[in-house]
């Protein structure tokens, strides 16, 4: 299979200022010497809690933002090869053509003085695909394929609901039809049968188009659902990545297994011991020379402590490649 993304030892350090002179005392370690390749055609899950670095990663990699160092090497369809950090904006005219993103919040996202029409249009317009004159029927047929009405396009998007202004915010983002999308919990905040139906939205719309999803959650039973490969992040970086289904039958670290134990289970007539784990995250803006889940962690030993473990594949089921960062990984 072929790979859209390599990417190299990424990292995302915000500067920490102090004092009117603004003396810089820090950096906050967003993203940390992450590494992975994305395969064309997949949809990679990112998971994680709140601040693990999962939304920066994807900023990163969309470039809504310029990493602090590594590579994000971006594989063309025409064989052309690009490190897209450091690239200076000007020059990123080709990308945002094929790659876009879909937002959290349907409701902030989209600006409530524009029609339908000019929100989904918009793209067209500004990188050049087609003149006003085709608008309409550009917008109109991709209303209809997100389950909207073509007439739509003349409303605001005060006059929609919830899950409607997400169908919208996906128009906007495929009627250009990139090649790779971010949707950043692009389902967190509708309600769960809406959620059901924009997922399953999206993979109708990736069968048909053939884009790439980096699909960025911190719901486990929806990221199952939808994707190919799941990673798992802890403090910026990555402690386990494999196939969707092996993480749940075979999961090796120790973080991603009480991630799965704490999914609700709807059937009562299982019992479920919790796996809680104890104790607060670290501190990002410090150099932690061990295993940063290491103090949490109830199989903890010495030299978690003292070294960091690499992310090795430790393998899965058959050929597949299962990635873990951990001393004393499980099973």
């Amino acid at each position: 299979m072929a790979d859209i993304f390599t990417i190299n030892n990424l990292q995302m350090y915000y500067p920490i200022k102090k004092g009117f002179t603004k003396k810089l005392i820090g950096h906050v370690k967003a993203v940390n010497n992450v590494s992975l390749t994305i395969h064309e055609g997949e949809t990679l899950g990112v998971v994680g809690e709140s601040g693990c670095g999962k939304s920066t990663l994807g900023n990163c990699i969309i470039r809504l933002i310029n990493p602090t160092g590594g590579e994000i090497i971006y594989h063309r369809e025409n064989g052309e090869s690009i490190n897209l950090v450091g690239m200076p904006d000007k020059e990123l005219k080709f990308y945002r053509k094929e790659a876009q993103l879909i937002f959290q919040d349907p409701y902030s996202s989209l600006n409530p003085r524009k029609t339908v029409r000019d929100l989904v249009g918009e793209p067209l317009l500004v990188n050049d695909i087609c003149d006003k004159s085709e608008i309409n029927n550009r917008v109109g047929t991709m209303l209809r394929r997100v389950g909207l009405r073509a007439e739509y396009m003349k409303r605001y998007p005060h006059a929609f609901s919830g899950g409607q202004r997400q169908r919208i915010s996906i128009a906007r983002a495929l009627i250009m039809r990139p090649r790779f999308v971010i949707c950043d919990e692009a389902v967190s905040a509708l309600d769960v049968s809406v959620q059901a139906q924009v997922i399953e939205l999206l993979r109708d719309l990736q069968a048909e188009y053939k884009n790439t999803y980096l699909f960025i959650s911190h719901d486990l039973s929806v990221v199952k659902h939808i994707s190919d490969r799941i990673m798992v992040m802890y403090m910026g970086r990555v402690v386990e990545m494999c196939e969707s289904d092996e993480l749940f039958r075979n999961t090796l670290h120790p973080y991603a297994k009480a991630l799965i134990d704490a999914v609700p289970d709807v059937d009562k007539t299982r019992h479920k011991t919790p796996n809680v784990v104890k104790g607060e995250v670290g501190d990002a803006t410090k150099d932690i020379p061990g295993c940063a889940f290491a103090p949490r962690c109830k199989y903890a030993t010495d030299i978690c402590l003292k070294e960091h473990p690499p992310l090795v594949n430790a393998g899965g089921e058959g050929d597949q490649e299962h990635w873990v960062c951990c001393h004393n990984r499980l099973g």
